[in-house]
């Protein structure tokens, strides 16, 4: 005989033990009832707020305070959620003053398990430029409803105070920061100015600036230096010849005598200059070179006049004296004059050389001064931008015109715990409680070695019955079936009786629950609606 799934055979099984079905069910019902009865009740308590943005347009004024609004509602939460910040938050509200059983450390772990922060985002993250994260709610659950408001404000308090704290320190502190930075800016260039101002003392005759004015000076102390070596040179010539004259007692024709050296050099370049002009202009190098010559020579022509005047105001010395000896005289004075023009010029023409060879020298220290100069004045008028958008920042902060915190919606006093939820615990118990008590009539056979079918006459003997008798019930029996059956109806619609009264005494009357229900269902039909409109 072939074992297959037999339902009579199970059903059978049920009703030979529906006594230990309904008592084991009734116990465990009765457990989870009183279970769901002495359970303190939880009540929650939670406060909205929002996150405003900056009511002055940020292209107008910018804050100083980048981070974002998520950022600093998860900073300020590790804050609030520290240990001697809770603990002052225990103090203040006497929380689990009743239980001297818990440490300090299980209270604190308390309160953070009790409290939660959740933000609450807007729009679609998928899509881009979608809104987020502009809003957030604070959560405390309490065994007392007050309680549970108290704490849950102060949390809010809390939050909002850090938050202007933190923004304004944020804000403040960045405008200290650019305000020594540009003091220190300001410091250093001055430092620098003073340093460039001292080396262009130091090398004034070195500066690029005269380089080329000092090339062209060398240029007319060179050709001047030529022209006094030529003029010392044709001096002395004259006036070995004149010596020799003298010595001889001869004498020199009136109209040489009458000019000097100077004179006829003089003359000289007057006609040459005469000549140039025919060719050049005024401007040209040439002929301010022969310009600078004649200047020089009229200056010298006065000073051996005014020497000549000086030494002989009456003029008898140079009566007595022939021509020759008086010209020799002052070829003299004219030589002496000549060879200390020679010796200044010469330490010009000395002095203009080592200023123009220190020139790139002096041109490479002062550029880098002057780089050094730039880049920081740059930076220091880049630290005073800042500064100013650091003192924008700030009085957007103390004026509270920037991004800040709005309570939306103050935590109030809960009518009705948030835990346990009784109801749900009443009707997972009474399901719980059948599956616990199927549980009990499975073990029950199993642990039943009778034999009641052919299949168990089959697997104990390794024998197959030839034929099989029915089990016949007397009317007796089949009565005491029906009220059996009947009682376990009524003490089954009893327990849903019981937990209807008990939702209806402890929780909330069965009239308010209904109607809570509908507008639930409601509420979340048009939601349903609203969402396939727009195609959600």
């Amino acid at each position: 005989m072939e074992q297959g799934f037999d339902l009579g055979y199970y059903w059978s099984v049920v009703k030979r033990r529906s006594l230990a079905l309904f008592l084991t069910a009734v116990a465990v019902f009765a457990i989870v009832a009183a279970v769901a009865y002495l359970l303190p009740p939880v009540y929650g308590s939670t406060a909205r707020i929002l996150v405003e943005s900056q009511q002055i347009p940020s292209e107008l004024a910018q804050s100083t305070v980048t981070v974002s609004a998520l950022e600093r509602v998860q900073l300020i939460e590790q804050r609030l959620m520290t240990r001697s910040n809770l603990l002052q938050i225990i103090d203040k509200f006497g929380l689990f003053s009743d239980r001297s059983d818990m440490t300090t450390t299980e209270k604190v772990e308390k309160m953070r398990a009790s409290t939660t922060f959740e933000q609450i985002e807007f729009g679609d993250r998928r899509r881009r430029g979608a809104p987020s994260a502009t809003a957030f709610t604070i959560s405390f659950q309490a065994e007392s409803p007050t309680v549970s408001a108290r704490v849950t404000n102060e949390f809010v308090t809390l939050m909002l105070e850090q938050n202007i704290q933190s923004r304004t320190a944020r804000a403040s502190e960045t405008y200290s920061f650019f305000e020594k930075e540009v003091e220190r800016l300001s410091n250093e260039l001055i430092k620098l100015e003073s340093e460039i101002l001292t080396f262009k003392g130091e090398n004034g005759e070195a500066l690029p600036d005269s380089l080329e004015y000092r090339r062209n000076e060398l240029l007319t102390t060179q050709e001047r230096l030529l022209a006094l070596d030529r003029q010392i040179s044709t001096l002395r010539d004259q006036q070995e010849y004149l010596r020799k004259l003298v010595a001889s007692g001869a004498n020199l024709p009136v109209s040489d005598a009458s000019m000097t050296e100077d004179e006829r050099l003089l003359q000289a370049l007057n006609r040459e200059v005469a000549q140039q002009r025919t060719v050049y202009s005024e401007t040209h190098p040439k002929i301010k070179a022969l310009r600078s010559r004649i200047a020089a020579l009229e200056k010298t022509v006065a000073e051996a006049a005014a020497l000549r005047a000086g030494n002989d105001p009456t003029g008898e010395a140079a009566a007595l004296l022939n021509p020759a000896e008086q010209r020799l005289g002052q070829m003299e004075r004219e030589l002496s004059l000549l060879e200390e023009q020679h010796v200044a010029m010469t330490e010009r023409q000395a002095k203009l050389e080592k200023s123009i060879s220190d020139t790139p020298r002096v041109e490479i220290a002062l550029n880098v001064l002057t780089r050094n100069y730039a880049d920081l004045e740059q930076q220091y008028q880049e630290a005073r931008t800042k500064l100013a958008d650091a003192a924008t920042g700030e009085r957007l902060e103390t004026n509270r015109q920037a991004e800040r915190f709005e309570v939306i919606e103050q935590a109030t006093v809960p009518d009705a715990p948030d835990k346990p939820n009784r109801p749900l615990i009443l009707l997972g118990g009474f399901f719980g409680s059948f599956g616990v008590g199927l549980a009990m009539v499975i073990l029950l056979e199993m642990m039943d070695s009778s034999i009641r079918r052919p299949q168990d006459i089959e697997a104990r003997l390794e024998l197959r019955p030839l034929a099989v008798v029915p089990f016949v019930r007397t009317p007796s029996e089949m009565r005491r079936s029906r009220r059996r059956f009947w009682l376990i109806l009524l003490v089954v619609i009893g327990l849903i009786a019981t937990a209807i009264a008990a939702v209806h005494i402890f929780y909330l009357p069965v009239d308010l629950l209904f109607q809570k229900a509908m507008e639930k269902a409601e509420i979340d039909g048009l939601i349903e609606l609203v969402k396939s409109r727009l195609g959600m």
